[in-house]
């Protein structure tokens, strides 16, 4: 009768197994590779090479290579250290190495994760004395099968032939070696548990940032055994279960079946005296101490994350993380609405009417309010730049005073007297108004409002008094106009005191309100802001001055022996126009094509727009890639004017708005836009590869698929330093925390240490607040 496939499979493992059992008693002691028979004796030398039968533990030992195994790395090259390193240094490179290339810090990083494990491995090694000192004598290949246990041809395991480092691999609680290189693969969310602590902090540390020290219950590291699990010096006893072969046999009939030993887990061996103080856990129940910086602006229930600093892990695989979530207490002052802050003012009966002052609590300190007579019940005003300091901004917010009259219950004779003199009068003026508006119309009312006129019908009263004063508001509404204007020079003292005093003198109504000097950069941006004219045919007082200080820095500065680590176009390399305060895109777009039309005439200066100022829109990036703005220096460092072509003789490469099509090598050209609020944000690296800050750029930049409105540039920025300059075209939808975020990511996987960005300029609000702060001070 023909058996089954299945069944005759069995039957020939059956077969084999007992003829193995039979065979192995009358066969000498016999060892797979020249270090067992050098620990071995003289005896092992003359055995001949032999395998042992199929059984369901040697399995592992088949082998199927299509091509030449992997060289394994040498443990000290992994660790960068020398092979006479004592332990100090071997511990100093491991932390250093850890910290890099932990899978915490470059999360999705697969190169990272097994650098990292490969630096877990060495480390545990040669910290061991007893597994380095083997270490040296196999060397990294053979330790590493060994490692493994036996796991391939020429290992030191082979089936049923006991191992004679297994003493070494699985030294401690548990199973040492095996144990670690399994708990490299692990899920990593089995590592220890993070933390999560509640901190309570007033009103003023949560407003001006403090430092906290948090104490808490968790679990720390046995100090006793140092996370061991056993007392110092404790060796592994053979299992008494298997008699350390790590398996029980169980036979019946024909059939012999292997299973793992619950004793010992596997390992053959066991320990029979744990550390008293944890009972081998490795960890106990302790109290740790983290200080945290609490950052100036926090919020009420916003939670902090602090890195490998919550439950200790018993395998010291991964350190839980601490979360501490702030409870902001309530003030009795200030009331928080996010960046903003609300207080109460009380005003008598006779401040209300007549106005005065009174003292208002600030975040700085007490000021003196001044009341406008007639202020109302629940009317409230506005103290600009009085909050809370924005996140990565100068910005802060603005504090609202909230007015409440306050009734006396109680009147003098005297008083009541003089209030009911006061009614009667009222009550009479009152009533003359009332047919004064009503005139010969009767059923119609007039109102006026610089110039205009509304016949409202008297049931809409109410209704229309709500229209006409948004309306005033509109009209009264100051339209503002800013202009950025950027030249290249940053190093000559009278080169710049040139440009600043024309942009102090062409008109009175034109505030600098901001000049940021670069010397790295050899640059320097100003920023001016201006009322708009009613009359858009008469030249805007805006227009005049930043035609006189365009004049002026092409008088003071020859671009010809210019150098410095930014690209420039020109002497003036660029001017931009952003609307403030209610003026519209169109207004601004207006005057930048008025600028760019002087420039281009009268200076003789090639003129290209851009952004609303063009006619198609065309923006900046477009039109500096066309003259070769982004063309990369030898030596980070930019001389001349930077243009595809040439100058004086050889026409652009595409032709000027305005001006001449030949540019001057002392002047170069102009690029002049209207644009939106842009927030331009740098960000420092630390690191002199400048062509690595490059390629983190790219990656941030929209152009190179980063972030949203975003354009980058990788520069050389002072002395060895690079930095990342940005342009936040829309700060709305991606602000600056967003971009440094992504910074610090990209840095990180090349290695690089990104630092705090900054920004160049004020925030809109800010430079607004500033214009009209200074505008008072300016005589007319």
């Amino acid at each position: 009768m023909r058996l089954p496939g299945g069944a005759r499979l069995a039957l020939l493992l059956a077969r084999r197994s007992l003829s193995s059992a039979a065979s192995s008693s009358a066969r000498p002691s016999l060892y797979a590779s020249r270090a067992h028979r050098a620990i071995r004796g003289d005896a092992a030398r003359a055995a001949p090479s032999w395998r042992p039968p199929f059984s369901a533990t040697s399995t592992h030992a088949r082998f199927f290579h299509g091509t030449r195994p992997v060289a394994v790395r040498d443990y000290y090259d992994v660790l960068g250290v020398s092979k006479d390193a004592g332990q100090g240094e071997i511990k100093k490179a491991y932390y250093g190495l850890a910290k890099k290339l932990h899978p915490d810090t470059n999360k999705g990083d697969t190169d990272a994760e097994k650098k990292f494990q490969e630096v877990q491995r060495a480390y545990e090694t040669l910290k061991d004395e007893q597994k380095r000192t083997l270490y040296d004598q196999v060397g990294p290949d053979q330790y590493e099968k060994a490692a493994a246990g036996g796991g391939g041809p020429g290992g030191f395991d082979d089936g049923s032939i006991r191992n004679p480092f297994e003493d070494i691999f699985n030294a401690g609680a548990g199973g040492g070696m095996n144990d670690f290189f399994r708990n490299i693969f692990r899920d990593r969310e089995s590592g220890a548990q993070d933390v999560k602590v509640k901190l309570d902090i007033s009103f003023m540390e949560a407003v001006e940032g403090c430092t906290k020290t948090i104490n808490f219950n968790t679990l720390v590291t046995c100090e006793t055994c140092n996370g061991a699990g056993v007392p110092s010096g404790t060796k592994p006893e053979t299992c008494l279960a298997c008699r350390g072969s790590g398996y029980i046999v169980m036979q019946t009939g024909l059939f012999r079946m292997q299973t793992t030993c619950t004793q010992c887990g596997g390992s053959g061996k066991t320990i029979k005296d744990f550390c008293k103080s944890c009972n081998g856990k490795k960890v106990v129940p302790g109290r740790k101490t983290v200080t945290l910086d609490i950052v100036p602006g926090t919020d009420d229930e916003e939670t902090f994350k602090v890195l490998r600093s919550g439950q200790a892990d018993p395998d010291g695989l991964r350190v839980g993380d601490l979360y501490v979530t702030v409870k902001v207490r309530g003030d009795p002052v200030f009331r928080r609405d996010k960046g903003d802050i609300h207080v109460d003012a009380v005003l008598n009966v006779t401040q209300a009417i007549l106005g005065g002052t009174v003292q208002v609590p600030t975040l700085a300190g007490d000021v003196v309010l001044k009341v406008k007579p007639g202020t109302q019940p629940g009317q409230k005003v506005v103290l600009r730049g009085k909050g809370i300091k924005t996140r990565n901004s100068y910005s802060y917010g603005d504090q609202y005073v909230h007015f409440s009259v306050k009734i006396p219950a109680n009147l003098t004779q005297r008083q009541r007297t003089l209030l009911e003199e006061f009614a009667k009068e009222e009550q009479g003026e009152d009533e003359k108004e009332a047919k004064k508006e009503a005139g010969a119309s009767g059923n119609f009312l007039f109102f006026s409002v610089v110039g205009r006129i509304w016949i409202l019908d008297a049931g809409e009263e109410e209704e229309s008094r709500r229209s006409r004063t948004k309306n005033r508001r509109r009209m009264l509404r100051p339209m503002l106009a800013c202009c950025k204007l950027y030249v290249s020079e940053g190093r000559s003292a009278a080169a710049l005191r040139a440009v600043e005093q024309a942009a102090r003198r062409h008109h009175p109504a034109v505030v600098l309100v901001n000049t940021f000097v670069d010397d790295a950069y050899n640059r320097v941006g100003y920023t001016l802001v201006s009322r708009l004219a009613q009359d858009a045919a008469s030249p805007t007082p805006l227009r005049r001055a930043v035609f006189g200080v365009v004049g002026a820095a092409l008088e003071a500065i020859d671009l010809g022996s210019h150098a410095g680590a930014h690209p420039r176009l020109g002497a003036v390399d660029h001017v931009c126009f952003h609307p403030l305060a209610g003026a519209s895109l169109r207004d601004v777009a207006a005057l930048a094509a008025d600028v760019g039309a002087d420039v281009g005439d009268k200076l003789q200066v090639p003129t290209f727009f851009y952004g609303a100022a063009h006619r198609e829109g065309r923006t900046l990036a477009a039109i500096r890639r066309q003259l070769g703005y982004f063309t990369s220096p030898r030596d980070a460092q930019w001389r001349g004017p930077l243009l595809a072509g040439g100058t004086d003789t050889t026409p652009l490469p595409v032709a000027p708005d305005a001006g001449p099509d030949t540019p001057s090598a002392s002047k170069g050209v102009l690029v002049l836009g209207a644009t939106a609020w842009v927030d331009n944000y740098n960000i420092p690296v630390r690191t002199a590869d400048v062509d690595a800050v490059r390629r983190i750029a790219r990656r941030v930049s929209e152009r190179g698929g980063g972030l949203r409105s975003v354009q980058a540039m990788g520069l050389a920025h002072g002395d060895g330093g690079t930095e990342v300059a940005c342009n936040l075209l829309d700060p709305q939808s991606v602000g600056a925390g967003q971009v440094q975020d992504m910074v610090e990511r990209l840095a990180r996987e090349q290695g690089l240490d990104a630092g705090e960005g900054y920004f160049t300029d004020f925030s809109e609000e800010k430079i607004v607040q500033l214009y009209l702060e200074k505008s008072v001070q300016t005589p007319n």
